[in-house]
């Protein structure tokens, strides 16, 4: 082989040396970008911010929102991180694109916004011995008798149908009692509320288990 050649064989693999420690290096970069990709995902976490600026009162709707991936000090504590919770939720202040929706910007709160606009939701003292029997997304009819009537001369009467029980209190450590009252949240529509409140004050609701609704 004469001296030409074998400069021309040595050039050939200093060049193949060359592209294998390029590709070599752009493996290991890519490696280290797609690691460090991965880390920043981990650490982030998720908001909702405006996708444009707007005006307090604006209803939200999904065009107006959009999910992030943010530092963490960056997302404050209340933020709002379900697209769902903000339904039917207005602004209560200016607002500018990017920035991250809380619940202290939108009009009230995760639970309230979840009630249907007809309903409300009350909260009673019952006997532990009904109580016991209830279970939250039990179908409950609420009965009593009517403050204004002779409690001698009157019979209970149903003041609210189809009432939901939305929460249970717990028991104590030592279980419930006959004489103790357990606190029970109900959904109910919104026009009863003022006759099961009467009727609880005068000490006369009965509960009445319904089967469940389709």
């Amino acid at each position: 082989m004469g001296h030409a050649e074998a400069m021309k064989v040595h050039f050939q693999e200093g060049i193949w040396q060359l592209r294998t420690l390029a590709l070599v290096l752009i493996g290991t970069v890519a490696l280290v970008f797609a690691v460090l990709a991965l880390r920043g995902h981990d650490s982030g976490q998720p908001a909702i911010v405006l996708t444009a600026d707007a005006e307090p009162g604006t209803l939200l709707t999904d065009a107006s929102l959009q999910h992030v991936i943010l530092p963490p000090q960056a997302v404050p504590a209340d933020a709002v991180t379900d697209l769902d919770s903000t339904q039917d939720a207005s602004l209560l202040r200016f607002m500018t694109a990017g920035e991250v929706v809380t619940e202290h910007s939108l009009s009230g709160s995760t639970r309230s916004r979840a009630i249907p606009s007809h309903k409300s939701v009350i909260q009673l003292n019952i006997p532990a011995v009904v109580a016991h029997g209830l279970t939250t997304g039990d179908n409950i009819d609420l009965w009593g008798v009517p403050t204004s009537c002779p409690e001698e001369a009157c019979q209970p009467q149903a003041l609210a149908r189809g009432v939901q029980v939305e929460y249970v209190g717990a028991s104590t450590d030592n279980g419930w009692s006959e004489q103790d009252q357990v606190s029970v949240a109900f959904l109910l529509d919104s026009t009863a509320v003022a006759k099961v409140l009467s009727a609880d004050a005068g000490g006369t609701i009965h509960l009445a288990l319904r089967p469940p609704t389709n």
